[in-house]
């Protein structure tokens, strides 16, 4: 990467009173309208005909909840508007003889505390831009009123799918010049007694993809292999997951070697500026592997590993209509802007370079990356219930897969074998 990527009058007058201001015009977003008063009898007593069977839909609700059960589901919602009561749309319910579409409302009064705060006029407009007609997100049955009216909530997995998102004409400016995604692989393992636990992982892969955010471009990437002390850590499990073995690292470099070169090419790049914020999908990578190894190795960690932008939390905050626990995958975060994620997944580099693609598309559409998150000095990842440990032992019910050139440990709710695909049961 370049740097260079890197007129008067002499007569005596009496002064002039000053003219009075003239009012300066408030525009449009900064006009807070009233919020109407919500008529929950017009609201809960609409007498809907469904336009694609022509029954009452008071009917078919009476019928799903009867046949199917209804409440305490989640079902796909298609967006088909907005009033000023909330967001209008389709609940999509198969059934074994039949598919259905239920005109409903979800309640601006059900959606996350930061879109109640808004002023009608901007959930109106910002859920247009953002959240447009035809969109889809599964929702939750927490109610249903009179077998008329279901009274539903975004879904704690709403596995959002957005369709035509509108680009600003002056996208949102970001006030770092680059992002430096970055996105591990470590040791791990899963069986009944496992060479490996989150506590003992190390890395064995550090790759870097670097976004300059003036010209929304990846303008480098590196992919550096790491060697870790317990060489017998790389275990089956951990080369079926990232496609690393053994015998990729044994030459490599210690991690303290590798995190020097990193903070060369920081330096020789970027230089005493602090005008880039390293960016990971998830806590995991800086807070949890990073912090804990370097800990445990006595490497020192400059200031920049210390702050980090999260691709996860910065999702939410672009669409905060889901609730404030949604942590979307990378995949999922890809499918809602429509995309599909390109190469091997637990690939470092290609991980990476998958979410610099999330990045790049919410920088077009409008999000500025403006805020970081700060690890505080004596924090500690096994007391933070932020972070989930996927663990190592082999839960109670776990299965080996039966295919012997496989024969990894599986979760219990895997129907088949997360490597190799061959069935549970066979």
């Amino acid at each position: 990467m370049s740097a260079s990527a890197y007129s008067s009058s002499s007569r005596s007058i009496s002064p002039s009173p000053p003219p009075s201001p003239v009012p300066k015009k408030p525009k449009a977003w900064e006009i807070r309208q009233p919020e109407p008063v919500l008529d929950f009898d017009l609201i809960f007593n609409e007498n809907i005909t469904n336009k694609k069977t022509g029954r009452p839909q008071q009917e078919i609700i009476e019928h799903l909840h009867i046949s199917v059960g209804l409440t305490g589901k989640s079902f796909v919602a298609r967006i088909t508007g907005y009033d000023q009561y909330g967001m209008l749309v389709d609940i999509i319910i198969d059934t074994e003889y039949h598919k259905y579409e239920l005109h409903q409302r979800i309640l601006w009064t059900e959606f996350p505390t930061e879109i109640q705060n808004w002023t009608l006029q901007q959930k109106l407009q910002l859920s247009r831009e953002r959240m447009p007609i035809r969109s889809e997100f599964k929702v939750h049955v927490s109610d249903i009123h009179a077998m008329k009216v279901l009274r539903l909530q975004p879904s704690k997995y709403p596995y959002p799918i957005l369709r035509s998102l509108s680009v600003p004409l002056a996208p949102a400016r970001c006030p770092f010049r680059y992002l430096v995604v970055i996105d591990f692989e470590a040791t791990c393992d899963y069986a009944p007694n496992p060479l490996v636990n989150t506590r003992t992982a190390e890395i064995i892969e550090f790759p870097w993809v670097v976004i300059d955010t003036t010209t929304f471009k990846i303008i480098d990437k590196h992919q550096i292999y790491v060697k870790p002390d317990f060489i017998e850590g790389v275990t089956p499990y951990a080369t079926k997951l990232t496609g690393i073995t053994q015998h990729m690292l044994v030459n490599q470099a210690t991690l303290a070697t590798v995190i020097k070169k990193f903070d060369d090419y920081v330096s020789k790049h970027f230089g005493e500026k602090r005008n880039f914020s390293l960016l990971t999908d998830g806590i995991w990578d800086l807070q949890v592997q990073l912090r804990t190894e370097a800990k445990r190795k006595q490497v020192d960690l400059k200031w920049y590993y210390h702050q980090y932008i999260d691709i996860k939390e910065e999702f939410r905050k672009f669409w905060p209509w889901f609730p404030t626990t949604f942590q979307p995958g990378l995949n999922i975060m890809l499918n809602a802007i429509g995309m599909e994620f390109e190469g091997k997944p637990h690939c470092g580099i290609e991980d990476a370079q998958n979410i610099a693609r999330v990045v790049l598309q919410l920088l077009t559409l409008g999000h500025s990356f403006s805020t970081q998150k700060s690890i505080p000095a004596a924090y500690d990842p096994f007391q933070d219930q932020q972070f989930v440990d996927f663990g190592s032992v082999a839960d109670a019910n776990a299965w080996q897969c039966p295919n012997t050139t496989c024969g990894l440990w599986n979760r219990p709710w895997k129907k088949e074998c997360k490597f190799c695909f061959r069935s549970k049961n066979r």
